[in-house]
């Protein structure tokens, strides 16, 4: 079975970086925010594959779809918790309660089941198309969906082998990143709420499931701020939940690697070196920093004022 490594977490939290300096080890290869692969399909949206073709077009994934197409998988599908191709739902009542340590009843237990053997079908199919087109089949896939509910799912289904990272920002980071652009105020600031209330309500729900759900030896907490400044450090931590070692050199080559990811990021052609983005601090508005300050009041677990 391929082991899946999973970053769960919001974005603009380090996720592409974690996840590119993954992929430049061998036997790991990265696939972006697969959860997204159903919308790219479909031509929901128009963001290339990290390779610079669509999604649709790429030979890599028409290559693991004419293996495994999660258009014609059972329900619940692989976007189930992706409504649309940017957006997933942050708050889910329902859902909520699945987070404790209670398992879940026969017929949800169902559901989970399906949606982990989809997920594991997939995994397994690309993983067998990056070996032809290597040469090497990888043993390690990593999947940079983020979302909480879905890394539950996989978790609770036993279907995959689950390493999950909980990557998470300092909410002031996190809002400026979403926000430095809007020029109006008190749309700024409602952006900021409702961004710093995401934040809480995920990591909350990461911190439950890595607490509840998973053994100890199977998740690890990593901090943007740490991973901006200490790459190896933080990247050996991680590497540790799969029994292996750091490559020093990576981090001189880690954006040529990889390259086959949905929702490709343009960090990958950014030639700058790895560097820590606190801008906020002194960019950040008055009004916002008290936002994110009342809101985000989970922020010391993480060592964050």
């Amino acid at each position: 079975m391929t082991t899946l490594v999973y970053i769960a977490g919001l974005s603009r939290s380090g996720s592409t970086l974690l996840e590119l300096l993954l992929g430049s080890h061998p036997g790991i290869v990265t696939v972006g925010e697969l959860q997204i692969l159903p919308h790219e399909l479909r031509s929901d949206a128009r963001i290339p594959c990290g390779c610079g073709e669509q999604v649709d077009r790429c030979p890599f994934w028409a290559a693991v779809v004419a293996r495994v197409d999660p258009r014609d998988a059972p329900a619940p599908q692989l976007d189930a918790f992706r409504e649309h191709h940017g957006w997933g739902s942050t708050i889910r009542p329902a859902r909520l309660r699945e987070f404790g340590p209670r398992p879940p009843d026969p017929a949800l237990r169902r559901q989970i089941a399906q949606y982990g053997r989809n997920t594991a079908e997939l995994v397994e199919a690309i993983a067998d198309v990056a070996g032809e087109r290597s040469g090497e089949r990888p043993s390690v896939v990593v999947d940079a969906s983020k979302d909480p509910y879905r890394a539950l799912w996989l978790a609770r289904s036993g279907a995959v082998d689950l390493r999950l990272v909980h990557l998470v920002r300092d909410p002031h980071g996190s809002v400026h990143s979403l926000t430095r652009d809007r020029r109006d105020p008190v749309r700024r600031d409602v952006a900021a709420f409702r961004r710093t209330v995401a934040w809480e309500v995920e990591n909350h729900l990461v911190r439950r499931l890595r607490t509840s759900v998973l053994a100890a030896d199977r998740s690890v907490l990593v901090r943007y701020e740490d991973l901006a400044t200490d790459p190896l450090g933080q990247l050996g931590t991680v590497l540790a939940l799969l029994g292996r070692v750091v490559d020093p050199t990576v981090v001189d080559r880690f954006r040529s690697t990889s390259v086959h990811t949905v929702a490709g990021n343009p960090m990958r052609a950014d030639r700058r070196p790895i560097a820590l983005d606190e801008r906020w601090r002194t960019e950040l508005a008055p009004s916002t920093r008290s936002i994110v300050d009342a809101v985000a009041r989970g922020r010391r677990r993480y060592g964050y004022d």
